[in-house]
């Protein structure tokens, strides 16, 4: 078996993006009129936790799955953060969504 282990400060900045990334679209849609775009918005953000949830209980247990779900993870959240992009954002929710801002911002 390989012992591979996972670089931790990799795996919580990961985590912290994730969180970024998930926030700013639950504001998104929180703030929408239609309602499709806020239950969208809803299960798109539960879903990113959900899977960082997956790779944060299989770290130790099976740290080659991990490192490449983490790796898709990653390249997930890459092509969420480039449709973002094109998306009308506050500039509150850039500066969360790029890490100058932190989450609670986007209550205020």
């Amino acid at each position: 078996m390989n012992q591979q282990t996972i670089d931790r400060q990799h795996f919580e900045e990961l985590e912290r993006r994730a969180h970024r990334v998930s926030a700013v679209i639950e504001n998104v849609g929180q703030q929408a009129t239609d309602a499709n775009m806020r239950t969208a918005a809803q299960l798109t953000a539960e879903r990113i936790q959900e899977l960082l949830e997956q790779i944060r209980e299989i770290i130790d247990v099976d740290p080659v799955d991990a490192q490449e779900r983490m790796a898709h993870f990653e390249m997930r959240l890459d092509i969420a953060q480039r449709k973002m992009s094109v998306w009308p954002l506050t500039k509150k929710q850039q500066k969360v969504l790029e890490g100058q801002k932190k989450i609670e911002a986007l209550a205020a």
